[in-house]
């Protein structure tokens, strides 16, 4: 059995806003596709360090829009 219902998901993303999350998808990709920033920031980061980073990270701070 799904986590979710696929009727509740489908709601919860027709009330995202697409602006929104193509803007925050760009800026993931700069981040996570880039493969500099793949090896300094995550691949030697220690499980601790990456959930702080990723806390500080704008992409994911919420209140960011």
């Amino acid at each position: 059995m799904p986590f979710y219902l696929n009727s509740t998901l489908n709601k919860y993303l027709k009330q995202q806003d697409s602006d929104v999350v193509a803007k925050t998808y760009l800026k993931f990709t700069k981040d996570f596709h880039n493969p500099t920033i793949q090896h300094h920031h995550i691949r030697e980061r220690k499980e601790e360090q990456l959930t702080v980073y990723y806390i500080k990270t704008p992409i994911f701070n919420h209140n960011n829009r």
